[in-house]
């Protein structure tokens, strides 16, 4: 099955480009399905290529690691509901409940490491886990400490009880500039305003330059989840002020930079981490 960039670069007519896509099984037993009328999916074009070109990333998909989705463990999904719409379902290898690469399911937060600042940040989760917090945690510290492994233990242990979605910032904010268009966009930043406990792990300045993403994708999810007091956990190798300090740097505006460290602020409680370099 072509992808759409092979519809672009080619001079195919538009009936031509219908009658491929439509042999896509997928496509062709969604309509027989759903009883589609005709005109309808002469209508649905654009959301059919949509959909071809996203499955395609899917294809070759063997486990997590290999997902190349702006967000991991989702592939696409064709609804009808009187039109054609293109949503985001997780799949067989979602990640809830599948962050083995770097955590075992029962794996103790302090385990490997017992000191004080370390009890206080697994107290403050195990409170979490037992529904006496609502506020997330600003963990920080310097690389290879352990955020990641106290973050992931924790999407683990969450999974169980409410829907999660861990994130690696740097990765999103690259894939979600290079790849997303408009409505594609629109589902993602439902998805991650919604979920029960959103986890953005090694949280820094990317993307903070840039209007569309700072105002259209990361705002938008913290000032909901502030306004609906859902829980957000950030980890990050910079202290809350030093991450103001780089984003003042960087953004004109700095009434904007206010109001973004105040959800950051508002959303979580910072707690810093020490210890052993664990990647050494």
């Amino acid at each position: 099955m072509k992808k759409m960039s092979d519809f672009i670069k080619t001079k195919y007519s538009k009936k031509e480009v219908q009658s491929d896509l439509l042999n896509n099984i997928e496509i062709k037993n969604f309509i027989l399905k759903n009883k589609i009328p005709p005109e309808i999916v002469e209508k649905s074009t654009t959301n059919f290529m949509r959909f071809n070109n996203e499955i395609n990333n899917c294809v070759n998909c063997k486990k997590i690691d290999d997902c190349v989705m702006v967000i991991k463990g989702y592939q696409p999904k064709l609804v009808y509901n009187k039109r054609i719409q293109l949503d985001f379902q997780e799949c067989k290898y979602s990640q809830k409940n599948k962050f083995h690469k770097q955590s075992d399911l029962n794996s103790d937060i302090i385990s490997f490491d017992t000191n004080e600042e370390r009890k206080k940040v697994a107290s403050y989760i195990k409170k979490y886990l037992e529904g006496n917090n609502t506020k997330g945690l600003y963990l920080h510290g310097k690389p290879g400490i352990g955020k990641t492994r106290i973050l992931t233990v924790l999407a683990n242990k969450a999974a169980s009880k409410k829907t999660v979605k861990y994130i690696n910032y740097p990765d999103f904010v690259r894939k979600i500039k290079d790849t997303f268009t408009n409505n594609t966009l629109e589902k993602t930043v439902e998805n991650l305003k919604k979920v029960d406990l959103l986890i953005l792990d090694d949280f820094g300045d990317e993307g903070i330059q840039s209007d569309w993403y700072r105002d259209q994708v990361l705002m938008p999810i913290l000032q909901y989840r502030m306004d609906h007091n859902k829980t957000v956990f950030f980890g990050s190798n910079y202290t809350i002020d030093h991450l103001e300090k780089s984003f003042s740097s960087r953004v004109a505006d700095s009434v904007k930079v206010v109001r973004l460290m105040e959800r950051i602020r508002n959303l979580s409680k910072s707690l810093e981490l020490n210890g052993k370099n664990w990647r050494n």
